[in-house]
Parts: C-alpha cells; sequence; structure tokens
C-alpha cells in the first residue's frame, strides 16, 4: 500500500518517508540479517516505485516550466544585424522591443542571488533558499513567463534536494554505503532526463547571456552538493551539465562573431545621436 501511494500524483513523498516507512526500520534491519533476499525484494520494490515516481515528476514539471520559457534569442539575434530585421512589417520605424532584449543583462543577474555570497564561505543551504523555485501552477495562473535561466535554476533546485532527501533516507532505511546502493538505481533515469531536456533546449538556444548563467549557477550547484555531502553522486552529474554549456556557448559567440566580420555598413543602418545599435550590442 505503502508503494502505491509513493507512485500517486501529488504524493507527499518525504512525509510517506517519515511517517509510513520510517517507522518500520527496525524491520528492515531484522530482515537484512535474517533474510536478506526478502530485504532485498523489499528494497527493489521501492526502488522501482521511487524511480519511476521522481521521473514522472521531473519530466511533467520541466513540461510546465517550458510554457512559461519567454524565448528571448532566436538565431536571427546577432550583433551585427541588418536593420531592416528590426523594423516592423508595417512601419519603416526600428522596433525598440527587439533591440537589446537578447544582450541587456538586467534583472536577469538575480538568478545568482545568493550564489555569490557563497563564493566567501557561506551558507549554501540559505543561499539556495534565498530565491525559491517557480511554481509552475501559480506562475501559469498569474501569467508570469521567465527567461530559461530561471527554469534550469528551479528543476535543478529541486532536484539537489530530492537527491540529498532520498540520499539520506536510503542509507537510514536501507543501511546501504556502497557504490552501488540504490540510490543510483533511484535516481538513474532521472538524471538521464533531465541531460536530455537540456541538451535538447541548448540545441536550438542562442542566449550566450542565459548560457553564461547557468554555467555559474552550475559552479554554485557543485558547492551546495558539496557542502550536503552528496557530491560523490551528484558532482558527476552536475560536470555532464556543465559540459553541454561550453560548445554551445562557443557556437553561439562564433555566430556573434561571424555578424561582425561579415556586417554591411550600409545594412546595418546610419547613426543617429544615440551610440548604434551595433555597438550596443557588442558592449552589452
Amino acid at each position: 500500500n505503502v508503494t502505491k501511494q509513493l507512485r500517486r500524483p501529488k504524493t507527499h513523498i518525504r512525509m510517506i518517508q517519515t511517517h509510513a516507512l520510517l517507522k518500520y526500520e527496525y524491520l528492515v534491519d531484522f530482515l537484512l540479517v535474517s533474510s536478506p533476499t526478502i530485504h532485498i525484494e523489499i528494497r527493489d520494490v521501492y526502488v522501482e516505485s521511487m524511480s519511476k515516481t521522481l521521473h514522472t515528476l521531473f519530466r511533467t514539471y520541466h513540461k510546465q516550466l517550458l510554457t512559461l520559457d519567454m524565448r528571448l534569442a532566436t538565431r536571427v539575434d546577432l550583433i551585427a544585424v541588418e536593420e531592416g530585421a528590426l523594423r516592423d512589417a508595417f512601419s519603416t520605424k526600428v522596433n525598440m522591443r527587439k533591440r537589446g532584449d537578447a544582450f541587456v543583462l538586467g534583472d536577469r543577474a538575480k538568478v545568482l542571488d545568493g550564489t555569490i555570497s557563497t563564493e566567501s564561505g557561506g551558507d549554501e543551504n540559505a543561499a539556495a533558499a534565498s530565491l525559491p523555485p517557480i511554481n509552475a501552477h501559480l506562475a501559469s495562473m498569474n501569467g508570469e513567463k521567465y527567461s530559461y535561466e530561471m527554469i534550469f535554476r528551479s528543476i535543478i533546485s529541486h532536484l539537489i534536494d530530492a537527491a540529498t532527501n532520498e540520499y539520506i533516507f536510503a542509507r537510514q532505511f536501507f543501511k546501504e554505503y556502497g557504490q552501488n546502493d540504490c540510490w543510483e538505481a533511484i535516481f538513474g533515469k532521472t538524471l538521464s532526463l533531465v541531460l536530455e531536456q537540456l541538451e535538447n533546449y541548448l540545441f536550438n538556444c542562442h542566449d550566450a547571456i542565459a548560457i553564461l548563467l547557468m554555467i555559474k549557477l552550475t559552479h554554485s550547484f557543485k558547492r551546495t552538493v558539496k557542502a550536503r555531502r552528496i557530491d560523490k553522486v551528484m558532482e558527476p552529474f552536475l560536470d555532464r551539465v556543465a559540459n553541454l554549456f561550453w560548445p554551445r556557448l562557443k557556437m553561439v559567440m562564433d555566430a556573434h562573431l561571424r555578424s561582425i566580420r561579415g556586417a554591411n555598413a550600409k545594412k546595418v543602418g546610419g547613426g543617429d545621436i544615440h551610440p548604434h545599435l551595433v555597438s550596443r550590442r557588442y558592449a552589452e
């Protein structure tokens, strides 16, 4: 019955673990010594249930958050862009809304709130709580939109919290501390899913600022998992995340450099009393 509860949508997993499973911890200890075969069967049932539950939760959460993505940059958002691409279809004026979104840091730096201070040895757990993850349901109801680095932070924050909880529970309940313990079996599919989702998004991501911010966030997450002492299981995953960002960042920056080298002075527009658009984008 407990394993069935774990698979139900919107289940409070931590509450079930604390109030419905841990009270039988002494029985699991007894089975570990007296009947290892039955202990393994119980373990396998739990692992299968939690693996499916976590995989479904993070797949659904990512799908919900993608509907909130404002997608600031496209493949034509380059430093040196022809002025015609910035004009409205029915006007000769340049659409100012198209001029700087993908090139201005602005408030997007707030995604790093709580991460900078930890570089000097601050409390990692307090830092992680300084900016709560996105509540997808409320954000959708309120019509809110977010740049992708905020979505990335929310997903990885939830993932680290879940990993921490499961790492502690599995060792307390099943008394497994080796390399091949049940944590890997529980989280393997979920970690692969998150990597696949990120890789698919980056394939069509042209936002250099978002990529740089996510690289910075990943470094902060590495400090968090180390402070929580789950770096043995989570740091290899975060290394793979970081390895996805750098090649994509190089591709985006190479595209910007090509746009500058191939820019036509006549097509990028004439100057006025304000700094030229290309100069502004280059500086930003």
